[in-house]
Formats: structure tokens, sequence, C-alpha cells
């Protein structure tokens, strides 16, 4: 797992040039992918951020935030309504994705060893709002609540504080879904942690609905 980031790392170094190699398909129609998208890679314990290009031409380009940011060329191989698969050989890299919805593309990437990857469409949280984590604590605000939304790419948060005797506080900040206008209110309900349970418990009233269990 370590070895990754060595390996990425050993990649940019020419990873503007892009002669001799042959790509495996040719130009492509516009879709859904093409744009800008970002993601973290976690290997070996190590976060990396990264930005990636999708373009109509076919071409790819992957910047590692932390590693310098330069382009590493890229070309798909194969792009279809709803699954992408692109390969980046100066880094001996591939990355085989499914659209989840229109904004999230779920895959693993494969370099030596296969890793998942995530990739949010839209540009990567600045340097500015991650920093925001790394300030000493402070009281909580709503644009403090703000920043650490921004700072996280999530389409909304909310949060609470009540103490023994006293009222409640509440701020709420963003959007209820990713794609949606409506804004989150101090009202709206929220399902509270244990993912994992609404999930099998979906599964199973599917399957008895189904007629199987």
């Amino acid at each position: 797992m370590i070895s990754r980031r060595t390996i990425l790392v050993a990649g940019l170094t020419g990873a503007t040039s892009t002669a001799g190699i042959a790509w495996s398909q040719t130009v492509g129609t516009t879709s859904t992918f093409d744009a800008v998208w970002h993601g973290e890679l976690v290997a070996g314990g190590q976060t990396l951020r990264l930005r990636l290009e999708v373009r109509q031409d076919g071409n790819v380009a992957l910047f590692s935030l932390d590693q310098g940011g330069t382009a590493i060329p890229g070309r798909v191989i194969t792009r279809t309504t709803n699954s992408i698969s692109f390969e980046i050989p100066t880094i001996n890299a591939r990355y085989d994705g499914r659209l989840i919805d229109a904004d999230r593309i779920e895959g693993t990437f494969t370099q030596g060893s296969a890793l998942p990857l995530v990739f949010v469409r839209g540009e990567p949280p600045s340097q500015a709002a991650v920093t925001v984590f790394q300030s000493p604590v402070q009281p909580l605000t709503l644009a403090r609540l703000e920043a650490y939304r921004q700072a996280v790419g999530s389409p909304g948060m909310a949060a609470a504080s009540m103490r023994t005797g006293g009222s409640a506080m509440y701020w709420s900040t963003g959007l209820r879904r990713v794609g949606s206008s409506a804004q989150i209110t101090d009202d709206d309900v929220w399902h509270i942690g244990s993912q994992t349970k609404s999930m099998t418990s979906t599964l199973v009233a599917r399957l008895v609905e189904a007629g199987q269990i």
C-alpha cells in the first residue's frame, strides 16, 4: 500500500509526455462524464486529493494535488451511458467506474493493487476551506458550519446544541440533496447514523415484496 504513493510520484515526472502511447478508443461524443471531478485516494494510511478532467475527445487528465498538481494524461478505454474506464499509461494505472447518480462515480483505481475511489462532480474544495479543520476549536456558528460544509463538499449540513436547563440552538446550511434547489431548514427531519441497518432493512423489504422471504 505504501508503495502506491511512490509509484504515483514517479509517474508525475514524465506526466506531460504522451509520445508513443497507443490509445485504444477513437474520439467519442459528448456524455455526462465530460466534466471536472474530484476525489480522494486512500492508500497505506495516506490520502491523496485528486482532480480529474474527462474531455469530449476521449482524453482525460488526472491531477494529484498533494504531489505537485501536474497533469497526468490518460485516455478513455470504454464509456457507456453509466460507466467509464480509462487508463493512465505513464503511471501504469487504470480506473473503472460506474455512475451512481448524475454527480457521483464509484469505482476502482488499479495501480499494482486495486483500491476503491469515488469521484464527485465539480472542482475540489479549496485549500482555504480545508484548513478550517486545522484551526483551533471555536464556538460553532452558522458561518463556521458553512465552512465545514464547503471543506468536505457536502450538499448540506445541520447541527444542534442543548445544555441542561438551557434552550436548544440550531444551525442549518446548504441544500437537501445534490441537484436540488431546496434549502435545508432547522425543521428538517434527519436519519441519524447506522446506515447499514437502513440499507439491510430496505433489501429485506424488497425480498418480502418479491415473495422470496
